[in-house]
Formats: C-alpha cells, sequence, structure tokens
C-alpha cells in the first residue's frame, strides 16, 4: 500500500471523510465542492541501516515522503474546521501501525493556512505533512 492509500484508511477509520466520494488521493477533483485531497510530493532521503550484521550495509530501513493535505469547502468556518480535525488527526503520531505498515512518525510541518479562494469562490486549505515509516 502506499502512504495515501494509508493515511485515506486513517482518515476513513476516524470518521472523518470517504475515499473517493469526499477524500480524493493524488487530486483534488473540481466536485464535489467540500472535500479533500491527499498529495504525495518530494520528500528527504530514506534511512539507511548501518548496524552491524545487517544483510546489506546501507541497506534502507525507512522512507520519508511528504504529503500536502488539501481541503476545500464553500464556507471558510466549515472548511477550516475540516481541515483542523484532519490535522488533529494526523500530527504527532508516533510508532504506530497503519494499515498494516509500521509508521515511526508523522507531524505537522505547520498549522493549517488559507492557500486560495478558487474561480468559484470556494476556500481551499492547506498543511504539510513529514511522515517517517518503514520499509
Amino acid at each position: 500500500m502506499s502512504v495515501l492509500e494509508d493515511l485515506g484508511v486513517l482518515i476513513e477509520t476516524n470518521g472523518l471523510a470517504t475515499v473517493g466520494t469526499d477524500l480524493f488521493l493524488g487530486h483534488l477533483p473540481e466536485s464535489p465542492a467540500v472535500c479533500c485531497a491527499l498529495l504525495e510530493y518530494g520528500g528527504e532521503q530514506p534511512l539507511r541501516n548501518q548496524s552491524e550484521g545487517a544483510a546489506r550495509s546501507g541497506a534502507q530501513s525507512g522512507e520519508r515522503p511528504r504529503i500536502q493535505l488539501l481541503c476545500r469547502s464553500e464556507s471558510y468556518s466549515a472548511g477550516r474546521s475540516l481541515i483542523q480535525s484532519m490535522w488533529d488527526l494526523l500530527d504527532g503520531r508516533v510508532n504506530e501501525t497503519i494499515n498494516g505498515v509500521a509508521y515511526i512518525r508523522i507531524a505537522a510541518l505547520q498549522s493549517p493556512f488559507l492557500v486560495e479562494m478558487d474561480s468559484n469562490r470556494r476556500y481551499l486549505f492547506g498543511t504539510n505533512l513529514a511522515v517517517t515509516k518503514a520499509v
């Protein structure tokens, strides 16, 4: 599973959105008006295993992708509340298995913020997350 799928499962399991209905992975569609998206972008170099006896010295032991969370709404307060709920769920998670994958850390890079008001006068909020997961 990809990090987007894993985080989508976490969000859906906690009742904040439904993947494919109002939570989209890899894109933010024009409709519905109220929805969120998880997007993956360039992260940091992988973690390397340097311990003695490792099967291969310097073998990759973890990935560190970056994820952008976007939430759109027709109301400023509703959109801000929606992204805050998701931010509260995701930020600060440590040493947890999500969807069968070991996640070492999920940390917000900043508080949620207003990205823009789109051409349809809908508010778009965003935040970015640094993720560390085992491979």
